[in-house]
């Protein structure tokens, strides 16, 4: 496959695309790209927004700015953004990935993963989540899995991918539903909040923990959606044998309206287990600044997210 640069730039021509996608998913594009000013490489994407309203744009566009101007050293920087109304696609570029998700560090390292080294990967995704869900118009992340959990082999730094690829917000008039095993229950009735992150962060756990995935135990979508509205915790659960991360988990995964919120897990004996000072110790120097404060509530945001 050809990796060469094209002459396709971005409106200010300091962004140069490659020739050869590097992803390709329903409505998005992503590939490779030169940044001219720093020489480094970053990541291009195009959304087909063919489909949406022009009130649907425009609050695309307001999510943009928003994570444009979000600092947070665990979230993947969205450098600029604009729209090719001709062509009705929307381009944004982010910071590159240079390294790999821990889904893919499991299935080909299989490494020895001890629960210091869990509890250090997760708080910074946690931490994450909690700068994006107390924005003023809170964010729902809603990819959080371990393809989107990118971690560093030579300093263990963590990154989670920036939120802004979203279908089921860029098309929430869409009634159809991708059923996966780390659907949160409340997705299945379109009632998708800060919360949901929660789960979807439980379910990664528990992936990591057992390397086996959630909820695989189901040989049908009938029975999975079986499952989830019924509130029956995957089987996967009983091969996590320490009573602190079990319980870590199972807090992830209750109702909705019982869940805690991310503040809340950082709090978890768990973590105070490793860390008796997180801020400290976990810290991989991301401090974080966010241009649009909020205030940290202790229960999930009640304002509604910002939904495209």
């Amino acid at each position: 496959m050809s990796k060469n640069l094209t002459s396709i730039f971005d409106p200010t021509h300091r962004y140069q695309r490659f020739d050869a996608y590097s992803t390709a998913r329903t409505c998005v594009m992503q590939f490779k790209a030169y940044d001219t000013v720093s020489g480094i490489e970053v990541q291009w994407h195009e959304i087909d927004i063919t489909n949406l309203t022009s009130e649907q744009v425009t609050k695309l566009i307001a999510y943009s700015e928003t994570l444009k101007n979000l600092r947070c050293e665990s979230i993947l920087s969205v450098l600029c953004y604009w729209i090719e109304r001709d062509k009705k696609i929307f381009y944004f570029i982010t910071e590159s990935v240079s390294s790999s998700p821990i889904k893919e560090h499991l299935m080909f390292d299989n490494p020895t993963i001890t629960e210091r080294v869990i509890a250090k990967w997760c708080i910074p995704v946690l931490k994450a989540l909690n700068v994006l869900h107390n924005l003023p118009n809170p964010i729902i992340h809603s990819r959080i899995s371990l393809s989107s959990i990118y971690i560093k082999p030579s300093s263990g730094n963590i990154k989670i991918v920036a939120p802004l690829i979203n279908t089921y917000y860029l098309y929430p008039t869409n009634n159809s539903l991708k059923l996966r095993l780390s659907t949160p229950p409340e997705a299945l009735f379109g009632n998708t909040t800060t919360a949901s992150d929660v789960w979807s962060f439980g379910i990664s756990l528990l992936y990591l923990v057992t390397k086996n995935e959630p909820f695989s135990e189901c040989k049908s979508p009938n029975e999975l959606i079986s499952k989830l509205t019924n509130n029956e915790l995957p089987e996967a659960l009983n091969q996590v044998k320490s009573p602190l991360l079990n319980d870590l988990i199972k807090q992830c995964l209750l109702p909705i309206e019982k869940r805690p919120n991310v503040l809340n897990l950082m709090s978890h004996p768990f973590f105070k287990q490793h860390f008796e000072v997180i801020s400290d110790e976990t810290s991989q120097d991301d401090t974080i600044q966010v241009l649009f404060t909020g205030k940290t509530t202790s229960s999930h945001n009640d304002q509604p997210p910002l939904d495209i």
